[in-house]
């Protein structure tokens, strides 16, 4: 079963609001290894600009509240109102443009809010079909509907495959039967919606599981299985001898880290291959996964100079000991990192311009010239 696009909840982008989160990234970096359109409803971004909105005075009212607490102890001046309040009105307009320019430069689909009509949508209320099946409140659901009425338009203009709708709000728009059972985590859509390709993921886990279907291969499972045992084995002579393209692919920084060889672990979880005969030409590319343990350094200098900084992958562990230790951040010191685990997905891509399926083919190691990775 292939899949042409991921719509993508409210719920789901409410989660991660800098955009920043591993399961987003993952699905904007790998949209074209798995042949993916991502499509965002603009009812989805509308709700999503109001419900920040929401939170920020959730959060402003908080932390005026802290502020008087702490003038009431004798900590004036220590939290400014003012200036809590100028950056929460900042942050409200800054959030808008941030949404909007992840989904332009991504090259993110906006989906129009649907031409419905009123009439239907009231008749569908009081029918109570779903996702209206609120009694007490019956126009509870409406935002969901226009989703799915979205989606509905967007079929309309010519997809032909299927279409994943990545949401934590399975109830109101699986199928009953299904949700039932606890074995399927992929749903339908609910038969009351009148869409059979369209399906629901409750997480990127699922979503990205579903998505394996959409590897096509034109190889035998040999070729792939002997090209993914060298591609383990290539990755594995890369960390070994680690170069500065790796140290910046891998951590973000062009930092020393002693990787532990021995605890180094490689999984391929998806791969393509395509080889063309006629010019002897094989063309790699997919998804593997990387971990080890290891130790790093890092002082003043490293962060004062931008040498790490909050791409560094262990940025956090490095802010975290900056505070039990209550180090000056551009004071000197120096601080020594061990037994540090490192878990990341990588994608990978890797061109053999003299590919011969035959015994040297089989035994000929992958030449790490026409490797590259980049974290996901």
């Amino acid at each position: 079963m292939k899949f042409h696009s991921v719509v993508i909840d409210a719920n789901f982008l409410m989660r991660d609001y800098p955009l920043r989160g591993n399961a987003l990234q993952k699905m904007i970096k790998t949209k074209s290894f798995y042949a993916l359109e991502i499509c965002i409803p603009e009812v989805v971004r509308d709700e999503c600009i109001g419900n920040y909105a929401k939170d920020m005075e959730v959060a402003s009212k908080e932390l005026i509240g802290l502020s008087d607490k702490l003038d009431r102890l004798g900590l004036q001046g220590v939290l400014s109102k003012n200036t809590v309040a100028k950056k929460l009105d900042s942050s409200r307009q800054k959030y808008t443009r941030r949404l909007d320019d992840f989904i332009a430069v991504n090259g993110v689909k906006l989906l129009p809010y649907p031409a419905v009509r009123h009439k239907d949508v009231v008749e569908r209320m009081y029918q109570q079909k779903k996702p209206f099946t609120d009694v007490g409140v019956r126009e509870k659901g409406y935002k969901d509907f226009l989703i799915v009425a979205s989606i509905e338009e967007y079929l309309k203009r010519g997809v032909q495959d299927n279409v994943l709708l990545l949401t934590e709000n399975v109830a109101d728009f699986a199928c009953a039967k299904a949700l039932s059972k606890k074995e399927n985590p992929l749903l339908p859509l609910d038969d009351q919606y009148g869409l059979s390709n369209v399906y629901v993921a409750r997480s990127a886990t699922v979503l990205f599981s579903a998505l394996s279907s959409n590897i096509g291969q034109s190889c035998s499972s040999e070729v792939i299985s002997t090209f993914n045992e060298k591609l383990v084995r290539a990755v594995r002579v890369r960390l070994s001898d680690v170069d500065a393209e790796l140290l910046l692919d891998m951590f973000g920084a062009f930092l020393d880290v002693n990787i532990e060889q021995d605890t180094i672990r490689c999984e391929v979880i998806e791969s393509q291959i395509q080889i063309d005969d006629e010019v002897d030409i094989m063309e790699a590319k997919g998804i593997i996964k990387v971990s080890f343990r290891c130790t790093f350094s890092v002082d003043n200098f490293d962060v004062q100079f931008k040498i790490v900084d909050d791409q560094f992958v262990f940025m956090k562990q490095v802010k975290d000991r900056v505070f039990q230790e209550r180090l000056p951040w551009r004071g000197e010191w120096s601080e020594n990192f061990s037994n540090v685990e490192f878990s990341k997905e990588f994608l990978f891509e890797y061109i053999d311009i003299d590919y011969v399926e035959n015994n040297e083919g089989v035994t000929r190691e992958l030449d790490i010239l026409y490797l590259s990775v980049s974290r996901l």
